[in-house]
């Protein structure tokens, strides 16, 4: 394998890591009623301040704020 197409498979994968590790955090954060921080252990982060830089630079909000917003859209209060 060449270096360039080693370099293409390797960023494919990282995408596709990063992706399947964006979408269990959202999972858990909308799921759960864990901490960002055991979130944060469970995915491999070294600290809940790493996991809350990872996420917010992948879906442009804080893991609190994406919990909150989730939880209106799964349970919004008043509804009919």
């Amino acid at each position: 394998m060449h270096g360039g197409q080693r370099l293409v498979l390797t960023h494919q994968a990282t995408r596709v890591i990063d992706e399947r590790v964006t979408l269990e955090a959202k999972r858990r954060l909308a799921h759960s009623d864990e901490t960002a921080v055991r979130i944060a252990a469970h995915l491999g982060f070294s600290s809940a301040t790493n996991f809350s830089k990872y996420f917010q630079s992948r879906t442009g909000q804080s893991p609190i704020q994406f919990r909150n917003a989730a939880r209106q859209v799964l349970h919004p209060r008043g509804g009919a």
